[in-house]
């Protein structure tokens, strides 16, 4: 008996030894892939593009191409892994390989970094396989990647959703530019994308604000609402949620109902399978603009959706655009969406924050507790005037307006601490 004692003893010392030098040899103490991204303006411009092109031009059944460059491909990787994993990504794009490298940050009593090093290669059946794969010091063997790459989406939880979009694919192929891909589009392949990105307890809550946003206009009587009469009581019932639930949560799924609303759409467009309420038509004001309203709504979406930096980059790309080709580039457009920018992000940034916006929603009444003064800002410049005025958006002058908005949108009471 003392044998066995002593030999099981033995066994689990060895044991935790083992996955001691594992976790050591799988973990370093410096990150692989340490680098600041930044969102450009010009990213956003093509990444529209590339919708616009298979919006307008996409037809049931047919193949469709797509190329992406190397330098969108890799910042959109350094993006995600930012956005989802708190890390950093790479890519390193050669002939028919494409190298991904991340880092991303463990949670243990000391610092340390999950570091990843593969290879896609592309192959003559058209999908790439991932070869050469290490994790720290390790290198796992190929049947042992493959096995990962197969059980993944499993284990993510996705199911024949992610497998009928591989079926999609026709071939994947890599070059020093970037990547090109061939898939063919199917109708419901946009319901295999939806299943994906939403799952049953985001509808879950897009319905009850929804329904919540038809019975608060069934009876007004009003032709518009200020974004404090949408976004209070939709957040009041956040609040009562939130209770029980995911504040956080509840408040992304109001505000994208609230902005859905705004700019005259319905949340079909994600979920056309669901039945919706109908809300009656009314215009959403901020500080008696139905612009700014936009401006406002779309970026708090985008912020407590995706994050700051895109909300900021989005922003800013639409009034360039405007300066161009449309009604000119207004630094009051750019105050209304640094602020929606603003509510969102304190809207899902913690638990407190989520709680502290949720009761600052109902209590701000006032145009002005959400939206800064801007009738001191140039507005409707043409793209030589702006220039002219402000040096472009890397220039002094520039900067010393957005500090100014910036400073601004920090005091508004809806969302300074």
């Amino acid at each position: 008996m003392r044998k066995f004692v002593l030999g099981s003893l033995a066994g689990l010392v060895s044991m935790a030894l083992a996955l001691f030098a594992g976790w050591r040899l799988a973990t370093d103490d410096r990150p692989l892939v340490e680098r600041p991204l930044t969102l450009s303006v010009e990213q956003v411009g093509r990444a529209k593009d590339i919708v616009q092109q298979h919006r307008y031009r996409v037809r049931p059944g047919g193949w469709v191409s797509l190329h992406l460059s190397a330098e969108d491909a890799d910042t959109a990787a350094g993006y995600l892994a930012q956005r989802y994993a708190e890390g950093n990504a790479r890519l390193v794009f050669g002939a028919g390989a494409v190298r991904v490298q991340g880092s991303f940050p463990v949670r243990s009593p000391e610092s340390r970094y999950l570091n990843v090093d593969a290879t896609l290669v592309a192959t003559s059946q058209g999908m790439p396989v991932l070869r050469s794969l290490s994790i720290g010091r390790l290198r796992l063997p190929d049947a042992v990647t493959n096995y990962l790459v197969s059980q993944l989406p499993i284990w993510l939880g996705y199911g024949s959703e992610y497998r009928s979009l591989l079926a999609a694919l026709g071939w994947v192929r890599f070059d020093p530019t970037g990547v090109r891909a061939v898939y063919q589009w199917q109708p419901d392949l946009i319901d295999d994308v939806r299943a994906v990105a939403i799952d049953a307890g985001e509808r879950e809550r897009l319905l009850r604000y929804q329904s919540a946003l038809a019975a608060l206009l069934r009876d007004r009587r009003e032709r518009s609402s200020s974004v404090s009469e949408l976004l209070g009581p939709l957040l009041g019932l956040a609040e009562r949620h939130s209770a029980s639930g995911d504040a956080r949560a509840e408040n992304r799924a109001a505000i994208l109902i609230a902005m859905f609303h705004a700019i005259g759409k319905s949340p079909r467009l994600l979920w056309p399978k669901e039945e919706w309420p109908d809300v009656a038509e009314r215009a959403v004001t901020l500080d008696r603009r139905a612009d700014l309203a936009k401006h406002f709504l779309v970026s708090a979406a985008i912020a407590a959706y995706a994050d700051t930096r895109l909300a900021d980059v989005v922003g800013l790309y639409k009034e360039v655009d405007d300066s161009q080709y449309g009604s000119g580039f207004s630094f009051d457009d750019l105050a209304a969406d640094r602020a929606g920018t603003r509510f969102g992000e304190a809207a899902v940034a913690d638990g407190a924050s989520a709680h502290r916006i949720q009761r600052r929603a109902q209590a701000s009444a006032r145009d002005a507790d959400w939206m800064p003064a801007w009738s001191d800002l140039p507005v409707s410049m043409s793209e030589a005037e702006f220039r002219r005025r402000t040096g472009g958006v890397d220039a002094p002058a520039y900067r010393d307006i957005m500090g100014k908005i910036e400073r601004r949108v920090e005091a508004l009471p809806v969302i300074r601490r």
